[in-house]
């Protein structure tokens, strides 16, 4: 069960991998007036506690991978604590992103909200949800540049009590062995949401490595 786990995770990565090098997207924006974003804490609208911080982490490299200069979350996030008292995406609402440009020394900013962050397991119904939306603000204007809301889900359904205890068992040992070796067993849906969102976030000005 832990191989197959684990050649699922590097099949899909190694597919979305392909996939970002391969998409028709645009390239670098010279005209582009943002050139440095930080990407923000997300407000957390789900149960899960780590949710937030692993679809962030992914959202800041997609938006490397867009010609811009992007600020180090750990940066960021010490730049909101001690000069904003900011720890939490939540309290972002308490400010607007002029002066978060001011304090981060950045051009845009990327707000964004987790709305689900599901695994469910019964047996005879199992589901992975993962759902969030995103926003790119100009920190001169104050006017939003981007905003899109994505969703990846997938349900499976056991018609037989034997099907059922076979499928409960076996996403059951993969949600476990998720948390032994600390990766999200919705990894792969937060990696299929992530290319969602490439395809449509506007490239920066940045010449093209």
């Amino acid at each position: 069960m832990k191989k197959i786990f684990h050649k699922s995770k590097y099949i899909l990565f190694a597919v979305i991998i392909i996939g970002l090098s391969c998409a028709h997207v645009p390239r670098n924006d010279p005209t582009n007036p943002i050139r440095t974003v930080a990407v923000l804490p997300m407000v957390n609208n789900t149960s899960d506690m780590d949710g937030p911080e692993l679809v962030r982490k992914g959202f800041n490299k997609l938006v490397k991978n867009r010609y811009y200069e992007v600020m180090g979350i750990p940066q960021i996030d010490e730049i909101l604590r001690d000069r904003m008292g900011i720890t939490l995406g939540g309290q972002l609402s308490l400010t607007n992103a002029q002066k978060l440009g001011e304090e981060l020394g950045v051009d845009g900013v990327v707000f964004g909200e987790l709305l689900d962050f599901n695994y469910t397991i019964t047996g005879f119904y199992n589901s992975k949800i993962v759902r969030a939306k995103f926003k790119l603000v100009s920190t001169k204007t104050g006017n939003t540049v981007w905003e899109r809301e994505e969703k990846v889900q997938r349900s499976e359904v056991s018609f037989t009590s034997k099907n059922a205890l076979e499928a409960f068992k076996g996403n059951l040992e993969s949600k476990m062995f998720s948390k032994i070796v600390r990766v999200s067993p919705l990894q792969d849906e937060t990696n299929e949401l992530i290319y969602k969102f490439y395809s449509t976030f506007p490239p920066g000005p940045l010449p093209e490595r």
